[in-house]
């Protein structure tokens, strides 16, 4: 099976594959918001309400998650 890699997928596929990783690993984080500011095949860039910053997360835990 092919590798996968984030660019490969639309916006709203990688939006959601986000959203499911906080839902199943970090429920308690919704509450912030995570929105996600940029993403490439290696990390995703995300911020959260009340967080200054910028967060990341590799691109391999949504895809293997």
């Amino acid at each position: 099976m092919e590798n996968k890699k984030l660019t490969d997928l639309t916006e709203q596929q990688v939006n959601e594959l986000f959203e499911n990783y906080f839902a199943v690993n970090f429920p308690e984080k919704l509450k912030f918001n995570p929105r996600i500011m940029e993403y490439n095949d290696t990390t995703v860039k995300f911020g959260m309400k009340k967080h200054y910053g910028t967060l990341s997360l590799s691109a391999e835990k949504l895809i293997k998650n």
